[in-house]
C-alpha cells in the first residue's frame, strides 16, 4: 500500500500484483490514498499473477490459479478492461475494494480458516465444515437503493433477517471455486446482493457445495437482489452461541478477505472513478509480491 501511495513514478504503467487478492486490496488502497488518483487509474493498468489462496479477481478476468504464464502473457498484452471500485465508509473510515464485502457465515469462514493457512484453499472447506456444523444466525439490517422500473431514482427497500449470511459483489468469482455472483460483471455498476435466511445445516451445506457453479442461488431460502448503493448494519452478536462462543461476540465485515469490525454500519457505493486489469507493459514494469 505504501509503495502504490508514495513511490509509484510516472513511468509505470503496468502494476503486476503476484499475490491473491489481499495483494491487490493494498494497492487499490494506495491507490485511491494519492490526491493523483484519477490520473492514475486512466494511466495505469493492474495485472494479476495468482499466488493466493482466494485468487477471485484472477479468475473472474479469466486465469485459473495455476495458469501463470498465462496471467503473464495478459500483463505483458496489456489488453485493458475496466474495473468498478466500491468505495466503503465504515466508522469514520474510507476503504475501496473490488471483489465483494460479505457479513455473515462466509465472512467467519473466510477469518477462521487462517488457523488452517498451511492447508492452501482446502483451508476454507475445513473452516466451512466447523462452520456448518456450529451454525449461527446473524441478525442484520440491510438497506439498498434498487433502480426504479420507471427509470426514475433508485427506490430504497430495508430488509431486516436473522440472516445465515449477505453477501454483496462486484464480481462473479468471490475465489477461484466460489461462483458466488454468475451474472455479476467487473463494470456493470451494480451490487449483487445475495442473503441466505432459515437454513438447515443440511442445506448450508449443500448450499456451500452448490457454491462453485452458482447454483447455490436457487435455493428458495436465498433472496437475491440489484443495487446502485447499499448499507449492512449489524443488529446483534452472531447466535445461537454454543460453548466455545463469546457471548460478546459480533461478527467483522469482510471487504475483498480483509477483517473490519461490525460495530458501526458499512456503506457501499460505486466510485466515480474504475481502475483498468490487466495487460501489455511496454515499459516501466513494477513487480509487488505479497511477502
Amino acid at each position: 500500500r505504501q509503495w502504490a501511495a508514495e513511490e509509484l513514478t510516472s513511468d509505470v504503467d503496468t502494476i503486476v500484483c503476484v499475490g491473491g487478492d489481499g495483494t491487490l486490496f493494498e494497492v487499490v488502497n494506495g491507490i485511491f490514498a494519492r490526491a493523483d488518483a484519477p490520473e492514475i487509474a486512466g494511466r495505469v493498468a493492474l495485472a494479476v499473477i495468482p499466488a493466493g489462496s482466494g485468487n477471485g479477481l484472477a479468475k473472474s478476468l479469466g486465469v485459473e490459479p495455476d495458469e501463470v504464464e498465462k496471467a503473464a502473457a495478459m500483463a505483458l498484452r496489456r489488453d485493458v478492461v475496466d474495473l468498478d471500485i466500491v468505495r466503503a465508509s465504515l466508522g469514520g473510515r474510507t476503504l475501496f475494494c473490488f471483489l465483494f464485502a460479505g457479513y455473515g457465515i462466509i465472512a467467519d469462514i473466510d477469518f477462521e480458516s487462517e488457523a488452517y493457512r498451511f492447508l492452501g484453499s482446502l483451508r476454507f472447506e475445513l473452516a466451512g465444515a466447523i462452520r456448518v456444523l456450529f451454525k449461527r444466525r446473524y441478525p442484520v439490517k440491510l438497506q439498498f437503493g434498487e433502480d426504479d422500473a420507471a427509470g426514475g431514482a433508485p427506490v430504497q427497500r430495508t430488509v431486516h433477517a436473522d440472516a445465515t449470511g449477505v453477501m454483496v459483489c462486484n464480481s462473479p468469482w468471490m475465489t477461484s471455486d466460489f461462483l458466488v455472483a454468475p451474472e455479476a460483471t467487473l463494470n456493470d455498476g451494480l451490487f449483487h446482493i445475495a442473503v441466505g435466511t432459515g437454513m438447515s445445516r443440511f442445506q448450508l451445506l449443500q448450499w456451500l457445495l452448490d457454491s462453485k457453479n452458482g447454483i447455490h442461488l436457487s435455493f428458495p431460502t436465498v433472496s437475491q437482489f440489484k443495487a446502485r448503493w447499499v448499507r449492512i448494519e449489524a443488529t446483534g452478536s452472531a447466535m445461537p452461541k454454543f460453548c466455545l462462543d463469546d457471548p460478546r461476540r459480533k461478527c467483522m465485515f469482510d471487504l475483498d478477505g480483509e477483517a473490519f469490525p461490525a460495530d458501526a454500519p458499512l456503506e457501499l457505493r460505486m466510485h466515480d472513478v474504475r481502475l483498468r486489469a490487466a495487460v501489455e507493459a511496454r515499459w516501466g514494469l513494477a513487480i509487488l509480491t505479497s511477502g
